[in-house]
């Protein structure tokens, strides 16, 4: 409602006296309640203004936090590109290593194993020799012993042959009758079969071209043996540990 209309309507009747006090009473409400109205617009148009201002920085700190976010996500991005490159020169460097040190490790076993190869042969070649040795130095061993054996009968051998004569003459003494040479041979032989002399010839034992001599031979009609035997011993023959000495010289029946 227009206030001056109003006025005029509510004054109308009224005095003049009181007409006049009142009308600038009104006229001063209103322009007070214009002067209100005016400076309520003007507080909406400034508090549409902040608004829009608020707005703007909201939009520029939207565009500033996209502008920021989308360089975080390229620094991520950049970082992340930098670390993959790393973990891969990392992986590579750790391949390389690895085939390095399986390389080494492979030579090294190849040299172990070479090393084991000679050391082994080396052994078996040691113990062949050895083997070698002692079968040669068991065979001098065998052989010296046999030599030493045929040593010592060659020279016992030697001793009692240069002794046989010695017998001879005590068995020829003893069958001329001669006293105390029975006894002296009979020593004799027996120091000299404890050292493995034996006699050879025996009347009536059958005849051995090994151990006899024949030199005399009679026909005899009394024996039916396809063999000669001995009838007689002319000298006695002796052998030393089997080995034949001297052959007893006989006469056979044939």
């Amino acid at each position: 409602m227009n206030p001056a209309v109003s006025d005029s309507e509510t004054t109308s009747g009224r005095s003049p006296e009181l007409s006049q006090p009142l009308v600038e009473a009104e006229t001063a409400a209103g322009s007070a309640h214009t002067a209100a109205e005016g400076d309520a617009a003007a507080g909406a148009r400034a508090a549409t203004r902040a608004e829009a201002s608020a707005v703007s920085a909201d939009a520029d700190a939207g565009s500033g936090s996209g502008a920021g976010s989308d360089a975080d996500a390229g620094s991520g991005l950049d970082a992340g590109a930098g670390s993959g490159a790393e973990e891969v020169v990392d992986r590579s460097q750790s391949d390389a290593t690895a085939d390095t040190g399986g390389a080494s490790e492979a030579a090294g076993e190849t040299a172990d194993d070479d090393a084991l190869a000679a050391l082994v042969a080396e052994r078996d070649a040691h113990l062949a020799d050895l083997q070698r040795v002692s079968a040669e130095f068991a065979n001098f061993r065998r052989q010296a012993a046999k030599r030493h054996t045929e040593t010592l009968e060659q020279a016992a051998s030697r001793l009692v042959s240069a002794l046989l004569p010695v017998l001879d003459a005590c068995e020829a003494a003893t069958s001329q009758g001669v006293e105390g040479m029975g006894a002296v041979r009979s020593q004799l032989l027996g120091v000299l079969s404890n050292e493995g002399l034996s006699v050879l010839g025996t009347a009536g034992e059958p005849f051995d071209p090994s151990c006899h001599e024949a030199v005399m031979a009679e026909e005899s009609s009394g024996t039916d043996s396809e063999v000669p035997v001995v009838a007689e011993v002319l000298r006695t023959g002796y052998a030393l540990k089997g080995r034949v000495l001297r052959a007893a010289m006989v006469k056979v029946h044939n």
